[in-house]
């Protein structure tokens, strides 16, 4: 059993950011388009180009979406332009571990300068 996450790279925009628009990098743990089993730990990692308000979220193999980042211990969306950011974080008590169906999961991220307040229909990971 595997489920395919897939964090998307300079290389795999899937939409063009502005002339001086943040953006954004995301990677796991394993890499860009890993496979991770049953029961295996997951981290997200991100990085922006500038200062900017970040919201990263994941879309399960169902669709359902979740918000990983920012989550219920880091409530701000702001990030430092230059800095890797973990999810979750090392100092967090929580960790993101695969279960459920077989498929993929897709990682994205939005940035933006203005402060972002991720939906509400959106479910928080804690």
């Amino acid at each position: 059993m595997s489920v395919g996450a897939k964090a998307y790279n300079d290389q795999e925009d899937l939409y063009t950011h502005g002339d001086g628009a943040p953006h954004v990098d995301v990677w796991t743990n394993k890499g860009y388009d890993a496979n991770y089993y049953f029961g295996e730990d997951v981290a997200v990692y991100f990085q922006a180009d500038q200062d900017c308000y970040v919201v990263v979220y994941d879309i399960d193999p169902s669709g359902e979406v979740s918000v990983i980042y920012p989550n219920t211990i880091n409530g701000s969306t702001y990030a430092e332009g230059g800095q890797v950011y973990r999810i979750p974080d090392t100092n967090d008590d929580f960790r993101m571990q695969i279960s459920g169906s077989t498929g993929n999961e897709n990682i994205y991220a939005v940035a933006s300068y203005d402060y972002i307040n991720p939906p509400d229909f959106m479910k928080y990971i804690d």
